[in-house]
């Protein structure tokens, strides 16, 4: 190109002058293609570690749904539990309170039979000592059952509680 510029310019100088800033103008603008070719790589090497965190990223996210779809399908599941164990506790707690208001019931009948049993005479007497201790076992069998129904309640409580704590399984 060197000597193609000095032959035009032995022929016409500002033909040869015009060409040589041409041919500069060239030498410039692909020396620096090199820089710019480098530049636009580490761009591209930039774009494409981006592009693997962000892959990386997204299957991170992906296993984090799943595991949370996972634990909102567990926690639907325990809730109907919850509920299923909660209706079945309530009728137990319906039945032993029945029973505690039968057995207070005959407690209160039985009391009411031995004073009138006593006042009839002496042998009567023993009948009502039996009826005593049978008035003794109801109160310890009431006892045990207060106790059953206090559980009982206790543990609907705490289940009433646990479903206000998660309000949001409850949908």
């Amino acid at each position: 190109l060197h000597e193609l510029i000095r032959q035009v310019t032995v022929g016409c100088a500002d033909r040869g002058s015009l060409l040589d800033r041409v041919a500069q103008r060239y030498r410039r603008l692909f020396g620096r293609v090199p820089a710019v070719l480098a530049e636009l790589q580490l761009e591209i090497d930039g774009l494409a570690e981006a592009n693997r965190s962000l892959r990386m990223l997204l299957e991170r996210l992906m296993e984090d749904k799943s595991s949370l779809e996972q634990f909102m399908h567990n926690q639907k599941g325990h809730v109907k539990e919850l509920t299923t164990e909660n209706g079945s506790l309530t009728a137990e707690l319906q039945r032993n309170r029945l029973a505690i208001e039968h057995l207070i019931e005959e407690r209160d009948r039985a009391v009411e039979e031995a004073r009138q049993e006593k006042e009839k005479n002496v042998y009567q007497e023993r009948l009502s000592k039996d009826l005593f201790e049978r008035d003794e076992y109801n109160k310890a069998t009431i006892k045990a059952l207060t106790k059953e129904l206090e559980a009982h309640s206790a543990k609907l409580y705490e289940m009433e509680q646990r479903m206000k704590i998660h309000p949001s399984t409850n949908a």
